[in-house]
Order: C-alpha cells, then structure tokens, then sequence
C-alpha cells in the first residue's frame, strides 16, 4: 500500500490543518512508520466521524488507527453538531467526515448548519470531507455546494483518501470544482472480493472476521425491510436501502453485491419502473445470499483465538463456566464464535436446565442476535456461580 508515503502525505496535510486551526496549540509525537523510520505526527489533531453506520464506522476507524490517528464519533448531523459545538469551548474539530445520507439530520443540512455558526462561531470554516456512497457528478457537486470542502466515494480507498488530502490541503488553489476525482478503482467484480476486503481492514484478519459477523447481524435487517419496500413500490425507502447496502457492501468487498444495489439505487432516484425494480432486486437478493454463504462459510473455517479442544467428557460446572466466560468475552468484543464448538458442549452439560439455556444462547447466535444471546448467557453465569462457589 506504500505506507511510508502515506505517512509523509499525512503528516504535511496535517501539519497543514494545523495552520488552518491556528488557535489550537498542538504539541507533537513520534509514530512509526512501518519501514521502522520515525515521523512527528501533530498530537492534538482531532477528527470527527459522522456516519450512521456501524460497519462503515469500523471500517474508517481501522484505518485511523492504523496510521496512529483516532476520531470521535457521532451518528447523525444533530450529534454531530452537538460535539462539535462543544469542543469549540476546548479543543476544536479540526476535521470532519461526514456522511450524507443520515436520519434525524443528514450531512447536507448538518454542513449547512455548520456553516452558518449554528455549530459555534469558531466552527464555520472547520474541514468537512464528504463520504459517500453515490459517485454520480450532481450528488458530489451537492457537497460542494452546500459548503464542504471535498468528497470520498465509498468505499475508501485509503491510498486515495491520503491523496486527495495531500492534493487539497497542501495545494495553494485548493481543490477545483470542476476537477474530476480519478476514484474509481479498477476491480473485477467477485461474490467476495477477500484481498479487497482485507485492504479495507489494513491486512487485520481479526478485524475482518468481527466486521463480517456485524455484516451478517444486521444487513439481514436491511434486506428485509428492502423486500417489503419493493413489495410496496415505496421508492424513497427502496433508494434508502439500496443506498444503504450499496456502501457496506463495497467495505466488505462484497462487490457484485454492490453493484447490483447501486443499480437498484439508480431505479429508485427514477421511480418510475416497479417491474424493472423487482428484477433488479431478484439480483441484489440472489448476491446477498451468495455472499452471506461465501463468508459463513469462511467464518466457520476460522480457528477461533484461544479455542480448546471440546472435552471428550461430561462437562463440570467449572468447564462450562470457563467456557461461558470465553464466549461471554467474544460477544462484548464482537469476535467471530464457533457455533459448532458450543454445540458439543452442550451435549455433555449435565444439568437439565443448564443444557435448555446454553441451547438458547446457541439458537440466539444462529440468527445472529448476539444482544439477547449475551443477555441469556449472563443469566447463565449468574445461575452457575453459587454451585461451585465462583
């Protein structure tokens, strides 16, 4: 990926937001570059996440940290606005990236608002980079002209995002309207494009499995409510959620996935063909399905961290509370669990009742609602510690 190019780039660029941001005293630190060499990198820069989603959240503050950056968080403009006001009494914002398409406040009207000092007088000239998942010439002059100062299709290329900001921030004239954005990658397209995906994730397998499993809980959501809206003709929603799964679908490198979505997408903004709708859905149904079984598949391949062989014996209180402790923490940390492993547990749990509620816990992580199977099994703990005095 050139990393260490990509270190230099951004370590003028934010070198260059710090001039912008002049009334903030920013001391520096050292990063490492991954050929080993050392680079300062300003301490104090702050950048804020707009974005609704959680996936795409995940998927940008990899990248971050990655490069020894962080951001904060917001998941819409009102919160956005929010924060951003209120680190104007301390410590500004010296760059936000906002999503466009949001509830409760989209980005078009939080960078309006943002503009016009609702936000804090400090705060009307602050850097606002659009991400967005429509790559169509009037929805990135849109950012434009309600005042951001740039945009990044999605999925982010990190190389390309590194660029643009070397362009931007570092160019004398600044960043021409009228330029085209070269950010189209080239890519063939695949049920899963893997090397792409990792890409995203910075090469971090960990990462990918716990976005993968996050995919999995909750687009099944997205699709459902796709479905009905298909089935209702109800164009706004159809584009909402095609727009949507389009975005995600990109950073997991579900990429026919997403290209048949942006296709439904572009139906949609017509709204004025529901048949040709319902055999573009018929595709974007037939790639989700294809791709859910693609990294399921992949998913169970995985040799869980830490795993132990399943005991080749009826399990004690202490075995199983060992064990219901090491999946309590895989479902706070959102890492992938192998439902198979807790399904041979469960046939050699002793105690009737302790069996029906692991069985609980398993079906509740089949359908991949990790919050009540985390719910169940803390019940679960609790029952076990009094009879081995834990």
């Amino acid at each position: 990926m050139g990393m260490s190019i990509i270190h230099a780039d951004l370590q003028d660029a934010f070198a260059q937001l710090g001039q912008k941001n002049s009334e903030v005293n920013m001391p520096q630190k050292n990063i490492k570059k991954t050929d080993g060499e050392s680079v300062v990198w300003p301490e104090n820069i702050r950048i804020l996440l707009v974005d609704d989603n959680d996936i795409n959240r995940e998927v940008a503050l990899g990248m971050l940290l990655a490069l020894g950056l962080s951001a904060d968080e917001a998941v819409d403009g009102k919160q956005a606005l929010i924060k951003i006001e209120a680190a104007s009494h301390s410590q500004p914002y010296h760059l936000i990236f906002m999503d466009c398409q949001m509830p409760v406040m989209d980005g078009f009207t939080a960078t309006t608002s943002i503009r016009e000092g609702l936000a804090g007088d400090k705060n009307t000239k602050v850097t606002i980079i659009a991400m967005t998942a429509n790559a169509m010439a009037g929805d990135k002059q849109r950012c434009l002209d309600v005042g951001m100062d740039d945009y990044l299709s999605k999925p982010v290329d990190v190389e390309l995002l590194l660029h643009m900001l070397k362009r931007y921030l570092l160019s004398d004239e600044g960043v021409s309207k009228n330029e085209k954005q070269s950010q189209d990658v080239t890519n063939p397209l695949l049920v899963w494009d893997k090397k792409l995906a990792l890409k995203y994730m910075n090469g971090n397998d960990s990462r990918l499995q716990r976005i993968l499993v996050l995919f999995l809980n909750q687009s099944r959501d997205d699709m459902d409510l796709l479905r009905a809206a298909i089935g209702l003709n109800d164009w706004p929603e159809i584009h909402s959620f095609s727009h949507k799964i389009k975005g995600v679908a990109g950073h997991v490198g579900a990429t026919k996935l997403s290209h048949s979505c942006k296709a439904l997408e572009l139906l949609a903004k017509k709204a004025c063909d529901a048949d040709a709708a319902k055999i573009t859905f018929a595709e974007v149904d037939m790639q989700f399905q294809n791709f859910c079984d693609e990294i399921q598949a992949y998913l169970n391949s995985v040799e869980p961290r830490d795993a132990k062989a399943p005991p080749q014996h009826e399990v004690s209180n202490n075995e199983l509370y060992e064990l219901l402790s090491q999946l309590q923490q895989q479902l706070e940390c959102g890492d992938y669990i192998d439902a198979e492993r807790i399904q041979v547990f469960t046939c050699l749990v002793l105690i009737p009742r302790h069996k029906k509620n692991l069985d609980e816990v398993l079906a509740a992580i089949e359908v991949y609602n990790f919050d009540q199977a985390l719910l169940l099994l803390l019940s679960l703990i609790k029952d076990l510690k009094p009879l081995e005095g834990i």
